[in-house]
């Protein structure tokens, strides 16, 4: 989560596509990975505005399942690509 706090910046709008999201189940611990797509917009920019940069992710998380639902333990974020507008 380090690289997402120095990387962004809370007046940003972003917006997150995760696909190819794998889950290995053993028992109430769960490792699960995914590619992830964001793309930054100018803050207060309306719906339509060109974006400002795109970043390809690969995220892997470690979570467990307790008495009020699955928790995560651990996220580890890997920037893969960056392309600026």
């Amino acid at each position: 989560m380090d690289y997402v706090r120095r990387t962004s910046d809370d007046a940003e709008r972003t917006q997150h596509l995760t696909t190819d999201i794998l889950v290995d189940l053993d028992g109430d611990r769960a490792e699960l990975t995914a590619n992830m797509l964001v793309t930054f917009f100018p803050p207060g920019s309306d719906q339509l505005a060109p974006a400002l940069r795109l970043v390809g992710l690969k995220s892997a998380f470690s979570a467990l399942r307790t008495s009020e639902g699955w928790r995560l333990l651990r996220t580890d974020v890997t920037p893969l690509w960056q392309q600026l507008s």
